[in-house]
């Protein structure tokens, strides 16, 4: 049997190498829910940047639609009623890029959200002191097992015995 200055030692060691493998493979999941993340960020802003694009080019043909009824039909183009129809399609085409770049936003501040509970849930890294106790703890059985093998004659048999 082995002393127990040694079992203590490898119990120590035991528990110091699981820390130190729980640390980096929390680093790695972090990594990985980071690059995640990012590419969740871009997706939305994609879709956003496509969401004012169509909304802008629906605001434009219906102002060059207006227009070509109102010269059909004989309407002077300088007119302020007119004027007033192609700025209350302005306003809503406007109006409509401000709530996709308030949602774009909202949606980022989610993904944020989400992403640091998600690092805090699955990319948690042992602490200094959880490893300190853990160690402390698994030497401290190691020596007891080792004392109580020793006290209960499990000890090394004596050379020529």
């Amino acid at each position: 049997m082995c002393p127990p200055a040694i079992m203590v030692g490898m119990a120590v060691a035991s528990t110091a190498m699981s820390a130190f493998a729980q640390h980096q493979q929390a680093a790695a999941t972090g990594k990985a829910i980071e690059a995640q993340s990012a590419i969740q960020g871009q997706e939305i802003s994609a879709a956003a940047g496509q969401q004012l694009n169509v909304s802008a080019e629906n605001a434009r043909a219906a102002k060059a639609q207006s227009i070509v009824a109102a010269g059909g039909a004989g309407v002077n183009l300088g007119s302020g009623s007119f004027l007033a129809s192609l700025q209350t399609t302005n306003m809503n085409q406007a109006n409509d890029a401000g709530l996709i770049m308030e949602n774009e936003k909202n949606q980022q501040l989610s993904r944020v959200a989400n992403t640091q509970s998600e690092l805090y849930s699955k990319a948690s890294s042992p602490t200094f002191l959880g490893t300190a106790l853990s160690s402390a703890v698994a030497g401290g059985s190691a020596y007891a097992s080792a004392r109580m093998m020793t006290n209960l004659g499990i000890a090394r048999a004596a050379p020529g015995s």
